[in-house]
């Protein structure tokens, strides 16, 4: 038995129980268990960190999360007393990081999380950009690479080329 998995166990988030610390997927197992061991899984609802020692030594301070769990346990009601629909990951979200669309540069996008259409090139802001691999494929429904090469096509041949015009003309 992989002696990491002593460190291990499956179960509900000892704070609030609206997560299940599941454990590593098979196909990713070393770099997912790796993750747990280390800190880096979170309850999305209330923000605790896995930390098996200390959700078995619940007064224990020593760990990955600066509260022990009856610490943790007594802030996240003070949380939900304040706001009864808290959740950690909301609360916690980036702020809006706008940006210009990755394809025609001729847009920016309210920040990297809005999923909106660029009018110009009718790129869906995804996330994808031109650093990931050249086989993903997002939402656009092609590789980054083959929608910029599409839309530089596009653009030759009408350089006031614009997607949302394509829109209007089917209506």
């Amino acid at each position: 038995m992989d002696k990491r998995l002593k460190r291990f166990k499956p179960m509900e988030c000892p704070i609030c129980d609206g997560f299940y610390f599941s454990g590593p997927l098979k196909d990713k197992y070393d770099e997912e268990i790796d993750k747990y061991l280390n800190g880096e899984v979170r309850c999305s609802h209330c923000g605790w960190i896995y930390d098996f020692n200390q959700a078995n030594n619940p007064d224990s301070k020593e760990g990955f999360n600066d509260m022990s769990v009856n610490e943790y346990k007594k802030w996240f009601e003070d949380k939900l007393k304040e706001n009864p629909n808290f959740d950690y990951s909301e609360a916690n979200l980036p702020d809006p990081t706008p940006h210009m669309c990755p394809i025609c540069g001729k847009y920016e996008f309210p920040d990297s999380l809005s999923s909106d259409i660029c009018p110009y090139c009718g790129w869906e802001d995804d996330g994808t950009t031109e650093e990931d691999p050249s086989d993903y494929i997002g939402a656009n429904g092609m590789t980054f690479s083959d929608y910029k090469r599409n839309y530089d096509e596009l653009i030759k041949e009408n350089p006031d080329y614009r997607w949302d015009d394509r829109l209007k003309n089917n209506k």
